[in-house]
């Protein structure tokens, strides 16, 4: 995305405007230096961060798991290996709920 967050999912054209992703799954990094706030695992510090997958949804505000995206905010778009560690990590997410 064009604010530099890193989203994964199932995509889909909605329109000539607006794309939909579903099952989504973001990036989060939790600092291991004096920082506890989370930062965005695309901006590069000089501390050791612990990359968390997490769910869309889990939420305390208990978001839908869809959302609507503006084109014009998608910088690119890749088709993940299924054996990548993040496609790995939704696939054991997706069967720990059955």
């Amino acid at each position: 995305m064009t604010n530099g967050q890193v989203y994964f999912g199932k995509l889909e054209v909605k329109n000539d405007t607006y794309l939909r992703l579903t099952n989504v799954f973001y990036l989060q990094s939790q600092s291991t230096g004096s920082e506890t706030d989370s930062k965005n695992p695309q901006e590069s510090t000089g501390q050791q961060n612990n990359v968390q997958l997490i769910k869309l949804g889990d939420e305390v505000h208990g978001p839908e798991d869809a959302m609507i995206i503006e084109r014009s905010q998608v910088l690119f778009y890749e088709n993940l290996k299924d054996d990548g560690k993040v496609a790995q990590a939704i696939q054991q997410h997706d069967s720990s709920k059955n």
